[in-house]
């Protein structure tokens, strides 16, 4: 009778368990509302058309260029203004996440937002600064020393990408409505010298962010999905979570020091 009575409790500890699995499992699927669009959307990425959607091109997002401007020994305005300009912006995880934009072949018109370039481990990662500064700072004799190939034309993202291998990376694509969740706010302390003000685009939330995988074998961008977020951390959490979770390790740190 006593085995029978531990057997009962043990068996309502597991149901327990089970339930608060179950319900913690539910609540992290319904975290993000996804959905698909009808028709969904086709890239134009043909070449000579007014915008391309280059997965390989680095585009900043515009508070690194700014920093560039503060630092520049020829800058109009020297110094730290650029984190007035970061602080719009929520990206807790991993940086520098990228600026970037497609063309939709329907209706054709632009779309922007931000690009990801997910690697799948550290090393690799690694691997493509240190290739830059292997092309940029060495004549072909060093380069062949590294087993590097060699050339007349300057290293690109592509080549460098493409040696370290593709089956290491994942280029993702978060694209807005412009006309629904962008703005524009005027930066003078980048003005230019023809005296031309500076903007820079930022996005409002919460927003329908439509979700778009490159494919290597089609040289052009897939649609995913689309999902509903409140804000740039909740995107980057989403966009993470399903292409490359490795990354949110560097999301907790993060969190852990801005909630002391």
């Amino acid at each position: 009778m006593k085995a029978l009575v531990n057997l009962m409790k043990y068996t309502g500890v597991m149901l327990v368990c089970l339930i608060c699995s179950n319900v913690t499992i539910a609540q992290t699927q319904q975290k993000f509302k996804v959905f698909k669009k009808n028709p969904v959307p086709i890239v134009n990425n043909k070449l000579g058309i007014e915008y391309t959607s280059d997965p390989y091109e680095a585009t900043k997002l515009d508070y690194h260029d700014f920093k560039e401007q503060g630092e520049s020994r020829w800058a109009a305005t020297k110094g730290d203004w650029y984190l007035k300009y970061k602080k719009m912006f929520d990206f807790r995880c991993k940086e520098p996440f990228l600026g970037g934009g497609v063309k939709y072949t329907k209706n054709d018109y632009r779309k922007t937002g931000y690009r990801f370039r997910l690697v799948n481990n550290q090393i690799i990662e690694d691997s493509i600064q240190f290739l830059i500064n292997k092309y940029y700072y060495n004549n072909n004799d060093t380069l062949k020393k590294w087993n590097l190939a060699i050339g007349n034309s300057e290293p690109t993202n592509e080549k460098i990408i493409k040696r370290l291998g593709l089956e290491h990376f994942k280029f993702v694509i978060t694209v807005f409505d412009s006309k629904k969740n962008s703005y524009f706010i005027d930066v003078p302390e980048a003005e230019q010298a023809n005296d031309e003000m500076v903007v820079m685009r930022v996005f409002k939330y919460p927003a329908d962010v439509d979700i778009l995988l490159y494919n290597f074998e089609i040289n052009n961008w897939e649609y995913v999905e689309s999902v509903t977020v409140s804000g740039d951390h909740e995107l980057e959490l989403y966009v993470l979570q399903k292409f490359e979770p490795r990354y949110l390790k560097d999301c907790e740190l993060k969190d852990e020091v801005k909630d002391k």
